[in-house]
């Protein structure tokens, strides 16, 4: 075959459409350090901290979560198991605040909530982790919501 010519020939459909992969699955080497370029509280959520990393990739997560990550200031260095439980908390923490804009403008079950979640976050464990955060706190609640219904 000529270089250059029409003809392609790939063995897989994946390798003509790389997908990228998903942020949770990334896996580092030793010499990919991640560190945390930028910090600050989000001005749109009091008491969520948005993070911009050395990858590139953004995240939005509690105090807590910082905490646990060890990402509590500019510069700090994070391994592959910090990196990877903010970006888990970070995904727990949108799909909770979009779980929090559906119930401002109305009353929602769990599992109402729940297909609302699925369309955006495939990972069922994450919605429901996303949902006990929801109930553990007294926002949602399926009694009040079939009360409201009454």
């Amino acid at each position: 075959m000529v270089p250059g010519s029409p003809r392609l020939i790939v063995s897989s459909p994946s390798a003509l459409f790389p997908s990228e992969p998903h942020p949770l699955s990334a896996s580092l080497s030793a010499a990919e350090a991640v560190t945390v370029q930028e910090l600050r509280e989000s001005p749109r959520s009091p008491g969520r901290y948005a993070l911009v990393l050395s990858t590139g990739q953004k995240c939005v997560v509690g105090v807590d979560a910082l905490a646990d990550a060890g990402a509590t200031r500019i510069g700090v260095t994070l391994d592959a198991a910090q990196l990877a439980r903010l970006l888990l908390a970070s995904t727990i923490t949108g799909l909770v605040d979009r779980a929090l804009n559906s119930l401002a403008r109305g009353r929602r079950t769990r599992k109402e909530l729940e297909l609302r979640l699925r369309r955006v976050e495939p990972d069922a464990r994450l919605v429901a982790a996303a949902l006990d955060r929801l109930e553990a706190s007294g926002v949602l609640s399926d009694v009040e919501a079939a009360r409201a219904a009454c």
